[in-house]
């Protein structure tokens, strides 16, 4: 067995996706340049957004064939730089982002096909991307190891949000290189963010609860590719590290451990320790259930898409047969996730 050559195509069945990575390296530098320009300024929070035409794009373009399965012209960069209090001491970095879906050339704040050859049918991507860094109030540049977690952060987030945008993509050509309406094709993203906390419940309770939620957003197929993909950034930098100590090989293996009951006893315990639910823990676990499937039907609804099991028996299923029902699916994810990030990182 030997390490997987990352110079050579990186296989798509494995979720990864080397067209959709041809300008990180410009993306990182270009957030890089901006986080240095908002450290200088004093500021506390700075957001905006920066226009990359195809002239900054095009000395990145080595393989024109590699090109043409993402064929970005241009990208529109939103970010955001932000310091922040976090709940843990140790912690100095988080990086979030989005890649916005395709939609019809006069939506603002989505991806874009374009005409770039008239005559030939031709097209290119404006691609809509955001990025955006928390630091904490005591983060020093000038310190080796906040910089590396930076670097590392930013790095991997682009390679994770760029996998999405290349699924995105793809699922609007057809066979034949046509293009299918945007909105038909979009992945289905009714399980992110259902864990939404509208009534204000403990935060230590949420906390628990968040973490079931967090589970099941891993398990949507177009998070698995760039989870996968994300991961790749941490294997090409650091092949000799033990691949267990990176967080999303950490969590999948907590998904593969995910037991509803034990789960359950958890969350009931926690319940427990807040004096205005003694005694009513169970129908406080129930209350925040169901207040999970009221926002999954709304998402259902509002993206048009149909949900693994009907409203109605999610509602009527109890917390317990509630976890049990989606601890399948986690589990099955969680493998899923281990064995391609196995099979990127050994080949024979």
């Amino acid at each position: 067995m030997t390490v997987f050559s990352f110079n050579r195509f990186v296989n798509e069945k494995f979720g990864l996706s080397e067209a959709s990575i041809i300008f990180e390296p410009f993306l990182a530098e270009r957030m890089h340049s901006l986080f240095k320009k908002f450290l200088l300024s004093g500021k506390d929070s700075y957001a905006s957004n920066t226009i990359i035409n195809y002239s900054e794009l095009l000395p990145f373009i080595k393989n024109v064939d590699l090109y043409s399965k993402f064929p970005i012209v241009g990208i529109d960069l939103k970010f955001s730089f932000d310091r922040i209090e976090f709940d843990i001491d140790t912690e100095n970095v988080q990086v979030g982002g989005e890649c916005f879906y395709f939609g019809n050339r006069n939506w603002s704040d989505h991806s874009k096909l374009v005409d770039i050859e008239e005559k030939s049918g031709k097209r290119g991507i404006i691609l809509v991307l955001g990025i955006y860094v928390d630091i904490s109030k005591t983060f020093d540049i000038n310190n080796n190891n906040d910089y590396t977690i930076l670097n590392d952060c930013i790095r991997s987030s682009i390679y994770h949000e760029l996998n999405h945008g290349f699924e995105i993509y793809r699922r609007l050509i057809s066979k034949n290189n046509k293009i299918i309406r945007p909105n038909l094709k979009s992945p289905s993203t009714t399980l992110t963010g259902t864990a939404i906390n509208t009534h204000n419940f403990p935060g230590k309770i949420w906390k628990l609860w968040d973490l079931f939620g967090n589970y099941l957003y891993h398990t949507e197929s177009h998070e698995i590719n760039a989870d996968v993909q994300e991961m790749s950034y941490f294997i090409r930098k650091y092949p000799d590290r033990d691949i267990d100590s990176f967080d999303i090989y950490d969590r999948s293996i907590d998904m593969t451990n995910f037991n509803a009951d034990y789960f359950y006893k958890l969350f009931i315990d926690e319940i427990s320790k807040h004096i205005p639910y003694i005694g009513i823990e169970k129908d406080i676990a129930e209350q925040i259930k169901n207040l999970w499937v009221d926002i999954y039907k709304e998402k259902c609804f509002n993206d048009n898409k149909k949900p693994f099991l009907s409203f109605d028996r999610l509602a009527k299923m109890s917390c317990l047969e509630f976890l049990r029902f989606w601890q399948i699916r986690i589990n099955i994810s969680g493998h899923k996730i281990l064995r391609k990030i196995d099979k990127m990182k050994f080949a024979k």
